[in-house]
């Protein structure tokens, strides 16, 4: 096998093995975007969720859960917006790191096609024409420089390749523990959140809640039975008083009819002061006002 054949084919094996990693990087790149649409769209779905929930507790009517049911819905918001911040990190960190080594790797192969046609440009000029007609090399000197140019251009080709494995493993290290460091932050963040939403819900005591419930509907319940005990009351009490009115009046029916008829001047006297309240006292008035006309006379 000639040194070009040999060379060619090496050129080729570099060739294919940064296009297979470069593939590599595509393939997870596409990967990583669908899992992001993916998480964008169970972002939604979980602020449709916490939404619905707001909804919800805007129309309980204890005040015990819609008090819980806002803080869990509002808690749901906050562990969507940590997955809003969990994508834009998957973007800025693995995305773009992605895209850099896609980048890097078709440098690379431009890189290595260079190298190789410097070499064989080099190895074609050094070549010892079969012609004897031709001049030959002047010294040894001359004879070595075609090869220590090659010998350069195999360690500037090692070197290049030396740099793009270690690149490769620095970018595909560093991308993979940023993906992981996000999706901890994101879980840790969302795991301190959901125990907020269970402590939330865990507020809700159903025994009081449905005391107040029942409290809340009494008053529509029984209109009637409060109405009719206010009427009852009243007309108890005006049956009383007028009872006491009445009473009241027949007891001082009674005592005028007590009094005597031949002195009806008398019946005012005895109802306005208190010098003559009973019938003796009225009787002895009389004697006493009869004798005085008799001795008059």
């Amino acid at each position: 096998m000639s040194s070009s054949t040999s060379d060619a084919f090496r050129m080729k094996q570099i060739l294919d093995y940064i296009g297979k990693v470069e593939q590599h990087y595509m393939k997870i790149h596409k990967s990583v975007s669908m899992y992001m649409q993916t998480l964008a769209k169970l972002r939604d779905r979980g602020e449709d969720v916490a939404t619905a929930i707001t909804a919800y507790s805007d129309s309980e009517t204890s005040l015990l859960a819609k008090s819980a049911l806002k803080g869990f819905a509002e808690n749901l918001f906050i562990i969507e917006d940590y997955r809003t911040a969990q994508l834009i990190r998957l973007e800025t960190k693995v995305l773009e790191t992605l895209e850099r080594g896609a980048v890097y790797c078709r440098e690379s192969k431009d890189q290595v096609k260079k190298l190789f046609s410097a070499a064989g440009a080099k190895g074609a000029k050094g070549k010892i024409p079969h012609d004897k007609s031709a001049p030959k090399p002047s010294s040894d000197k001359d004879q070595q420089s075609p090869l220590s140019e090659n010998l350069k251009a195999s360690r500037e080709l090692e070197e290049e390749m030396d740099r793009f494995e270690k690149k490769k493993l620095r970018n595909i290290k560093m991308l993979i523990s940023d993906a992981v460091h996000i999706e901890l932050a994101f879980f840790s963040k969302a795991l301190e959140m959901q125990t907020l939403c269970y402590k939330s819900v865990a507020m809700i005591s159903e025994d009081q809640d449905f005391q107040q419930f029942r409290n809340t509907l009494q008053p529509f319940a029984k209109p009637s039975t409060s109405a009719e005990k206010g009427v009852a009351l009243d007309s108890n009490f005006n049956a009383s008083s007028g009872d006491r009115r009445w009473q009241e009046y027949s007891k001082e029916g009674e005592e005028s009819e007590r009094l005597p008829k031949c002195c009806p001047s008398l019946i005012p006297d005895a109802r306005s002061s208190h010098e003559c309240t009973s019938v003796d006292d009225v009787k002895m008035d009389v004697k006493a006002k009869g004798t005085n006309d008799r001795s008059i006379n």
